[in-house]
């Protein structure tokens, strides 16, 4: 399955085949139909192994995506492996970019891979990002996404998953506390204060990781945009979040209030 130009969170699941040698596929007791052999007469010892994939990339900020590997325990997805890799544009394999074939010659953001970069990983935020997004999925497609050779099928997900707001963690919030959230955030900014995420957690009442967190995810999730550099403040209200506050606004009443939400 190929992967189209990098967007917001998005979960993907594919299979592919990886050449083993027959001795070691032996030991690992593969069942059959996974493994067949390698049609070359000077690689005969070599067996090739169909192993499933399933990854949820979501970006970090404007030159740099993450993808989680995904596996199941108890009928919910964990996090098995991470990687981060530059954001690129056409067609790719799931978790993979350039670099896997380009090796040293690969192209990456000036600077390369920075610590500041790495703060924005949220490892916990992926339960609910893949919640959300295979809820979505299964009120679109209906059963069909559950059938082996479907999405949640290949995720080995069952059919009577629960929905987001039906599992454990944190009560997901409504989109229009997002939008709120950045207009906040694009108004401290444009009234010239230097630390605008302090400002909007004073104001907000909240501590600082958790603004940065939130304004993390109303940028995941379209509400305001990454910044036009790395590490620095900035972003911009996107047409998603002023529409959300318009509609919010015409029902008059408050919006992303912390009492209201509990935070």
């Amino acid at each position: 399955m190929k992967v189209p130009k990098p967007g917001g969170p998005t979960v993907y699941a594919d299979f592919r085949w990886t050449p083993l040698d027959r001795h070691v596929v032996k030991r690992l007791k593969l069942p059959s139909g996974s493994v067949q052999p390698l049609r070359r007469e000077d690689v005969d010892d070599l067996r090739l192994v169909r192993h499933e994939a399933a990854w949820l990339e979501t970006n970090l900020n404007s030159e740099w995506r993450a993808a989680y590997r995904l596996v199941v325990q108890g009928g919910e997805p964990v996090i098995a492996e991470l990687r981060i890799f530059p954001r690129e544009a056409g067609p790719r394999e799931p978790g993979t970019w350039r670099g896997e074939w380009l090796g040293v010659r690969a192209p990456v953001p000036r600077g390369g891979l920075m610590a500041r970069t790495l703060r924005r990983l949220r490892p916990g935020i992926v339960p609910a990002q893949l919640g959300e997004i295979l809820d979505a999925l299964s009120a679109r497609f209906g059963p069909s996404l559950f059938e082996a050779d479907g999405l949640m099928g290949r995720l080995e997900l069952p059919a009577n998953r629960p929905p987001a707001s039906a599992r454990r963690g944190r009560t997901p919030l409504p989109d229009a506390f997002y939008a709120s959230l950045a207009h906040s955030y694009v108004r401290a900014l444009r009234a010239g204060t230097r630390q605008p995420v302090e400002a909007v957690a004073k104001k907000r009442k909240l501590s600082l990781a958790r603004v940065r967190d939130l304004l993390h995810k109303a940028r995941v999730r379209g509400f305001l945009t990454f910044p036009s550099k790395q590490g620095r403040a900035g972003g911009m209200l996107t047409p998603k979040a002023q529409a959300v506050l318009k509609a919010a606004q015409k029902k008059g009443g408050r919006h992303g209030t912390t009492r209201q939400r509990g935070l």
